[in-house]
């Protein structure tokens, strides 16, 4: 078995996305306010309750996890998927959060990849090139020709190229909008927003 810790390359980020945290927030906040106005406490104001952006953003990596491993098991050598950690850029100019997964392969996983790469040639040398060349506004850091990835995976066996073959071998086996589509209705059918939401101790305020 090999372990590698890996981006699973599929999550859209938190930022002006369906996981967008302040949309989420304030949703969650008003629907925590009218349950507590109705039954509880009345006389609450939106800004006596927090929200706990660091759980709401654990819970949603988690959940998109569960249902993206139901994808990636279908290559034969992941063995299992564990979560990890979210990374998250201090600007969102060039970049967004991405969620970094513990992957666990058989032993077989080099010559597995190499022979989807290989019956699958054309179609991923014009990805790579498509995806990896650098232009106006991008500048790319890996190579754009998979005559060069060969050495990149197996060789030198380097993550940021080794999650993006998982990432082909995924969309080769799926429509990826539906795919997405669906792991986001898992991952909301999961979800209790309100459940990240509390009223404010005296002094605290929203993070």
């Amino acid at each position: 078995m090999k372990k590698f810790n890996l981006d699973i390359c599929f999550f859209p980020g938190f930022y002006g996305t369906i996981y967008d945290c302040l949309d989420n927030e304030t949703t969650a906040i008003e629907m925590e306010m009218e349950y507590q106005s109705t039954f509880e406490n009345h006389g609450l104001s939106f800004d006596d309750f927090v929200f706990d952006w660091d759980a709401y953003k654990k819970a949603v990596a988690e959940n998109f996890v569960d249902a993206y491993a139901l994808y990636a098991k279908e290559i034969p050598f992941i063995k299992a998927i564990t979560f990890d950690e979210i990374e998250s850029p201090q600007f969102y100019n060039f970049t967004t959060d991405k969620i970094y997964c513990w992957f666990e392969f058989a032993d077989s996983w080099k010559d597995d990849m190499r022979k989807f790469m290989d019956e699958n040639y054309d179609w991923l040398k014009n990805i790579i090139h498509e995806e990896h060349t650098s232009r106006s506004g991008f500048i790319s850091f890996m190579d754009n020709d998979i005559d060069d990835w060969y050495n990149r995976l197996f060789v030198d066996e380097e993550s940021i190229y080794i999650e993006d073959m998982i990432k082909y071998m995924i969309m080769s086996k799926n429509n990826v909008k539906q795919m997405l589509d669906d792991i986001n209705m898992s991952v909301y059918e999961n979800l209790i927003e309100t459940e990240f939401v509390s009223i404010k101790e005296k002094g605290e305020t929203n993070v």
